[in-house]
């Protein structure tokens, strides 16, 4: 018996033996095989980009435009802007003077100017390129007529008015008032003169409609070259330089002969726009502020970014 069992013992040893070398086997296999079937992989790098939005300052300062003037000094003083004086009856200083300070006024005899300039210490560096231009707002930007109004009306050359009112005073003999438009500008974009309306330049014999138009067109055809990222103080002041605007303007006391008029036809001509300035300062003096006659340039510079 007991020789037997230890057969038995002998028998069942051998078999948990074998199944342990089997179970190992298979493990082996599995792992072998694991390794044969799997790709390789490796890392070798991330790749990533981002950015943001490129600065755009806008912290610019423009110089004020001050083209008219409350008062204006006397003809030997060359009717330029004068200081409003309470008291100007005493000192005869000013020959044209609003009613109160801060009116602004004009009226034959007058003169002025105004540069537009931005200020080069106030622009602040962008990342991109840009420049200024000026453009005109509203219906002046592209109407036939630009800057004169009766009121807030621009007034209308094509058609008139049927009555004398503001500017409209020129009669056309049947039912109509034309506009009488007195003004004569001169333009300078840095030290080029882009246009001369004023007695004796280059446009001094166009009407009064040619140089308001001629006045609006070369306005809008302004503006800065481009400043570029990273350009110096220096350079940013010469490209402001160059592109700085002024306008002078004049309302004479006695316009231009016409070259092809006699002296007599001259002094008749001359005798009818001094009829014309009458009227409409005539109509400045009226109640109802919608036939006022009035003169107003609504200009803006922007920045814009050059492509």
């Amino acid at each position: 018996m007991m020789e037997e069992k230890t057969k038995i013992e002998r028998k069942n040893n051998k078999s948990v033996k074998t199944a342990v070398l089997l179970f190992g086997a298979v493990l082996i296999t599995m792992s072998l095989l694991g390794g044969t079937l799997a790709k390789y992989t490796s890392e070798i790098g991330t790749a990533s980009d981002s950015a943001r939005v490129a600065k755009w300052y806008v912290s610019e300062k423009v110089s004020d435009f001050d083209l008219f003037a409350d008062s204006y000094l006397d003809e030997g003083a060359g009717n330029t802007k004068g200081a409003w004086d309470a008291d100007n009856k005493t000192n005869k200083k000013n020959t044209v003077q609003g009613d109160t300070e801060g009116t602004k006024v004009i009226a034959p005899g007058t003169k002025g100017s105004a540069t537009i300039q931005i200020d080069a210490n106030s622009v602040k560096e962008s990342e991109v390129a840009f420049k200024y231009v000026f453009e005109l707002e509203g219906q002046d930007s592209w109407y036939s007529l630009p800057f004169y109004r009766n009121g807030s009306i621009h007034i209308d050359m094509n058609t008139g008015v049927t009555q004398n009112m503001g500017w409209n005073v020129l009669y056309d003999g049947t039912s109509k008032y034309n506009g009488w438009l007195p003004l004569r500008f001169k333009i300078t974009k840095g030290s080029s003169v882009v246009y001369d309306g004023l007695s004796g330049g280059a446009q001094q014999y166009e009407d009064g409609q040619k140089q308001v138009v001629a006045l609006r067109n070369e306005l809008g055809k302004l503006g800065t070259d481009v400043i570029y990222p990273k350009s110096t103080s220096a350079e940013i002041q010469n490209i402001v330089d160059d592109s700085e605007i002024t306008i002078e303007w004049e309302w004479p006391f006695k316009q231009v002969d016409d070259p092809g008029l006699s002296a007599d036809d001259n002094k008749l001509k001359h005798d009818r726009e001094d009829g014309y300035d009458t009227l409409v300062g005539q109509n400045a003096a009226s109640t109802d502020p919608t036939k006022v006659p009035n003169f107003k340039i609504p200009i803006s510079v922007k920045k814009v970014q050059v492509d």
